[in-house]
């Protein structure tokens, strides 16, 4: 499987592989950490932050935006798994390709335009949906592959990453009107990751 460079419309190069998901990478995420030390071999792990993109390497993972993948070794591992619904499926066929033996090659030769986030739209609403989708996504994996512990532990952090960030918003709030929408949002985010389950990978309000 080969995973291609993948270059944003400003004309820089999109962090699109990653190690094996772990609780410390969800922490420095959720805290900001990573995006304040992105180059930091701790905090930049996951990521792989701490590498440029510019040279062919084999990777743990690639981001689902663009990669490519023998038609037998996908059915060899039955594709995607459709329980999930959005987010994180490319985590779980990467995990599930590498046990099968087979191995994972990022190509910087091979370069795509990546609109990111185009997916989820400009909408409060959307926005939220799908942000609680990622952490509901992650949730189940983390249930699946590494059991009710680990997961109850992801979605405390989680929780913490959207309460700091809905405490900033709504400080910020007091002062700039127009970061309510924000706050909105982040208030919204709360609230469906709270009540997330890992008896599914979709999020409540996604059918």
């Amino acid at each position: 499987m080969v995973g291609a460079q993948l270059i944003l419309p400003d004309g820089s190069i999109q962090a699109s592989c990653a190690r094996d998901p772990t609780l410390a990478a969800v922490f420095w995420e959720q805290t900001y950490l990573d995006k304040l030390f992105p180059k930091n071999k701790v905090t930049g792990n996951y990521l792989m932050t701490d590498w440029d993109y510019s040279t062919k390497r084999e990777v743990e993972q690639v981001c689902g935006a663009c990669f490519f993948v023998r038609a037998e070794a996908f059915k060899q591992i039955s594709g995607f798994d459709p329980a999930y619904f959005m987010y994180f499926e490319d985590t779980d066929f990467c995990v599930r390709l590498r046990k099968s033996g087979r191995p994972i090659v990022f190509y910087p030769e091979a370069r795509i335009l990546h609109h990111l986030g185009a997916s989820s739209g400009k909408s409060r609403r959307v926005r939220a949906l799908m942000i609680a989708s990622y952490n509901q996504s992650r949730y189940y994996y983390y249930r699946r592959n590494y059991g009710p512990f680990q997961a109850a532990i992801l979605k405390s952090i989680v929780l913490l990453g959207a309460g700091l960030r809905l405490a900033a918003w709504s400080a910020l709030a007091l002062v700039k009107p127009s970061a309510r929408e924000q706050t909105r949002l982040f208030v919204d985010v709360f609230r469906r990751t709270l009540f997330m389950t890992s008896k599914t990978a979709h999020p409540a309000g996604i059918e």
